[in-house]
């Protein structure tokens, strides 16, 4: 997914500029590549993160709210792995964040494309291109379907 950048900052490990103003005028954000792709979330040793909903109950001896595990539903009851283990529902996550970046269209030039490759080769080692590269001005896009409800089930969260 292609995204340009709201705020300076680093985003997968490359410094990138946001919306600027110069001698020159105005400067759109640095127009980048990002795996959009959901992940679920781990803990700190690897782990997958089991996702919690709240009960709607407050415990009496700590007074804070009462939290229980999500389970992969399958017409009305638990569903089951091959071992007989109930399937648990994992917290997603994704590199994408509407606050420090916006999508735009998927034909938009990536302002530094040294940095959309790992590093390895270094750029005056690399075969030259066929063809001359074609600057397509960056538009506003639309976020996907599966980061858009994502991004929409994190702001139900009570937490």
């Amino acid at each position: 997914m292609k995204v340009r950048a709201k705020a300076d900052g680093l985003y997968d490990g490359h410094y990138r500029h946001g919306p600027y103003t110069d001698d020159y005028g105005f400067h759109e954000g640095a127009v980048f590549e990002i795996d959009a792709t959901p992940r679920p979330k781990k803990d700190e040793h690897g782990n997958p993160i089991q996702k919690m909903e709240p009960t709607g109950e407050i415990s009496p001896t700590t007074g804070q709210l009462i939290m229980k595990k999500v389970w992969v539903m399958h017409e009305g009851k638990i569903k089951k792995d091959h071992h007989g283990q109930p399937i648990p529902v994992y917290e997603m996550a994704t590199l994408f964040s509407p606050k420090w970046m916006e999508p735009v269209n998927e034909d938009a030039t990536i302002s530094y494309p040294e940095q959309s490759e790992p590093m390895g080769v270094l750029p005056n080692m690399r075969e030259k291109s066929a063809n001359p590269e074609v600057v397509v001005a960056a538009r506003l896009g639309e976020v996907p379907a599966n980061i858009q409800a994502l991004l929409e089930e994190r702001e139900k969260s009570p937490i």
